[in-house]
Order: structure tokens, then C-alpha cells, then sequence
């Protein structure tokens, strides 16, 4: 697919834009540190545990010869309030089913962030009532972030990288485009999942505000590219003006999530997106019809099945499925992330053993 190359191109030599990549990187990994650092820190971070709200210890913790790790956590308590800890409060943003729960949960951050900024004490009630009162720290500084904060960092980065490699290699095509474009919005929804997962108690509410609707974008996006993709490679199944409606189309559902217009049933954020899983499906069956006979284009169909769709269908079924119909997910949110890191490395795959985009 070159009708790219019949627009206006950057005339950036590919060296250049993989300096413009590592240069991009440092800035958001610049960016996800500062506003990680400045988060109180008290050495206790807030878990989940059959469907109850754990205390997980760092080892350096002011009270962790008062707190067992992993005891059951049940309220947060100051002179002036109680703060029930509910399962809720550890929930992913995007995985919320309505939007009543999401501003509950935005509420329940907002009295978290009053109580711990109040200057007055805050203490931990157990599930046996031991009362713990927590020495809680301003800033937290980088060793006391918890390893998986770093973890999940090289995991992004190293998506994001394959591409912009790929786009230095094969510039100005759709296909390579859309993949970089892919893997930039998975970066940035990744850096706003590891803020999330990596808070102790919880992330200031003007700050969610700007972060939940950012990464419903920059999920839509690497959801649009990637359908974009199956649309147009390795064969062309649509007209041009159809990349227009995806955009059109994942705008639209960002600004209904952000803005609340309508509610959808079962779930705010997997039911609108569900159909678009449907419809990459129904491309590889189209793709797989017309490579009849082209070995490397069904090779190239076979990389684009199982690195994107397969992927999509294991969370849709382990984890989409059950959060829209109210049971218990077989994987966690975590889980979710790395077999979409997959995705990156089935495109790793392809390009260097089969060249694809070739």
C-alpha cells in the first residue's frame, strides 16, 4: 500500500526520526517519573486479593513491624473522616462498567487525596481493627519505587520502538504509518496505566480528570491503526475514505466516554469497542480469500492473525466478557497489558523473519 507516498512527506531522514523517537521516549519517560515522584509515599500500597482490599509492604515501610504483609485492609481514618477501602479503589479506569462507579471511584480518590494532604494523622484499620497510624512521607524518591514501575517502562518502550524501526526502515506507507501510530498510543496509554498501577493509595482527582479520557484515546487509536492495517494490508479491502470513518468513529466514542453522553449497556468502554474486534476478524477472513495463492501475503495475514487478533480475543474472552457481564475476570488488568506487548512482538517476528512491509 504506497498511496501515501502520494501526499506531502517529511523530508526527516530515517536517522533522524529514530533520534525524534528516543528523544520523544525520554520525554514521556520524563514526564511519568515526575508526577510518580510526587506522590506521598508510605510504604504500604493498596492490592487486591479475592475481591478485598490488601496492604502489600515494601520492605523499607515505616510499619512493617506493625502491618503483616498482605493483611486485610478495611477503612483509612483522620480526626475528621472514614474512608471505607473498597475493591473499587483499585480498579483500573477503563475497566470501570459504569459511569456511576467512575465518579464514585473519582470521589473516593478525591477523599483519599484530602485526607493524606490534610497535615492531620491517618490511620490504617484492619480487618481485626489494629489501628496503624502511617508516617507518611511528601515525595517519594526512585528507590522507593516498586520494581514493576521499571518493568512495565521496558516492556513500553521496547513496543514503541519496534515502531519507529519499522517506520525508519519503510517510511511513508500506510501500513508502517499506522503501525507507528499504533505503537506511539499504546506507549502513552502505557505510561498512564503504570502511574495507575503503581500508586500506593491513590492519584490526585485533577489528574484523572486529564488521564482516564487521554487513555481511552490513546487505546481507541492503537485499536483504529491496527483495524487500519488489517484493512489495507497486505491487500486493500476498502475504499481510502474508510480510514476517515475509523478516525471519525473512535473520536466519537472517545468524547462519549470522556463526556458521559450515553451510557452503554454492559459496559461504557468494552461494549462500543467489542464490534471493532468483530470486524478485524471478519478482515483476516477477507485478507485470508484474497492472498488465495501468494504464499507471502498469507504469511503476512497468518503474522497479522496472531499477533493483533489473537491477542485481542484471549482479553476479550478472559477479561472483556466477564467485566461486561459482571463476573470475576479470569486474568488481571497487568495480564491484559502483556499479551497486548505481545502484539508488538508478533510485528517483531514478522518484520526481521519474514520482512514484513518489505
Amino acid at each position: 500500500m504506497h498511496w501515501l507516498a502520494a501526499l506531502p512527506q517529511s523530508k526527516t531522514p530515517p536517522a533522524n526520526a529514530l533520534l525524534l523517537g528516543l528523544v520523544f521516549i525520554c520525554l514521556v519517560e520524563a514526564l511519568t517519573l515526575y508526577l510518580r515522584l510526587q506522590l506521598p509515599w508510605t510504604g504500604v500500597q493498596l492490592a487486591s486479593a479475592e475481591q478485598q482490599v490488601v496492604g502489600q509492604l515494601a520492605n523499607t515501610s515505616p510499619v512493617v513491624d506493625l502491618l503483616s504483609n498482605l493483611s486485610t485492609l478495611q477503612a483509612l481514618e483522620t480526626p475528621t473522616a472514614r474512608i471505607e477501602l473498597q475493591p473499587l479503589l483499585l480498579a483500573e479506569p477503563l475497566s470501570i462498567k459504569t459511569y456511576t462507579q467512575l465518579n464514585q471511584y473519582i470521589a473516593l480518590q478525591a477523599q483519599l487525596e484530602q485526607a493524606f494532604t490534610g497535615g492531620m494523622p491517618v490511620n490504617l484499620i484492619t480487618a481485626e481493627q489494629q489501628r496503624i497510624t502511617l508516617s507518611i512521607t511528601p515525595y517519594t524518591t526512585l528507590a522507593q519505587l516498586p520494581a514493576f514501575f521499571w518493568w512495565f517502562a521496558l516492556a513500553n518502550i521496547t513496543g514503541l520502538l519496534v515502531g519507529v524501526v519499522v517506520w525508519t526502515y519503510k517510511p511513508h506507507t500506510l501500513e508502517s504509518t499506522c503501525l507507528l501510530l499504533a505503537c506511539v498510543s499504546y506507549y502513552c496509554a502505557g505510561s498512564i496505566f503504570r502511574l495507575l498501577i503503581s500508586r500506593e493509595f491513590y492519584l490526585p482527582p485533577a489528574w484523572l480528570k486529564v488521564m482516564i479520557p487521554a487513555e481511552a484515546l490513546a487505546m481507541n487509536v492503537f485499536l483504529g491503526s491496527l483495524l487500519t492495517i488489517l484493512c489495507y494490508y497486505p491487500r486493500q479491502l476498502v475504499p481510502r475514505w474508510e480510514i476517515l470513518v475509523i478516525a471519525s468513529t473512535m473520536l466519537l466514542l472517545t468524547l462519549n466516554y470522556h463526556f458521559q453522553w450515553v451510557a452503554m449497556p454492559w459496559h461504557i468502554y468494552i461494549t462500543p469497542i467489542a464490534p471493532f474486534i468483530v470486524m478485524g476478524t471478519w478482515l483476516f477472513y477477507k485478507q485470508w480469500q484474497q492472498t488465495s495463492g501468494n504464499p507471502i501475503d498469507r504469511t503476512t495475514v497468518w503474522i497479522l492473525q496472531f499477533s493483533a487478533l489473537l491477542p485481542a480475543w484471549l482479553i476479550m474472552f478472559l477479561y472483556g466478557f466477564p467485566l461486561m457481564f459482571g463476573v470475576q475476570p479470569f486474568i488481571s488488568e497487568v495480564t491484559t497489558r502483556a499479551l497486548l506487548v505481545a502484539t508488538f512482538a508478533g510485528w517483531a517476528i514478522g518484520i526481521l523473519r519474514f520482512r514484513l512491509f518489505e
